[in-house]
C-alpha cells in the first residue's frame, strides 16, 4: 500500500499559525462523545452551524448543533 505524501508549506504553516493564533482570546466548551464519553470535540464562541465529530476512541460519528453549545440538549440522535 502506497501513502501519499505531503509537504507542509511555509504559506500553509502560517496560516494554521495565523487560525490558532485567532482562537487565543475566544471562550469554548468541550463536548463529550455521545457514545463513550470522551472529550471529543472543542467549540469556540464564534462557531455557528452543525459539526459532524468522529471519536477517536471509538470511532463513532456525532452531530453537534454548535447553536445550542450552552444547552442540556446540545446534541441530535447520533448519526450511523
Amino acid at each position: 500500500m502506497s501513502y501519499a505524501t505531503y509537504t507542509m508549506t511555509a504559506e500553509k504553516l502560517e496560516k494554521i499559525r495565523k487560525h490558532a493564533a485567532g482562537t487565543e482570546n475566544l471562550s469554548f466548551n468541550v463536548k463529550d462523545c455521545h457514545y463513550c464519553g470522551h472529550k471529543s470535540i472543542l467549540i469556540y464562541e464564534d462557531a455557528r452551524g452543525h459539526v459532524q465529530a468522529k471519536c477517536k476512541i471509538c470511532g463513532e460519528e456525532s452531530l453537534y448543533n454548535v447553536l445550542l453549545r450552552r444547552s442540556r440538549s446540545f446534541y441530535y440522535n447520533p448519526v450511523r
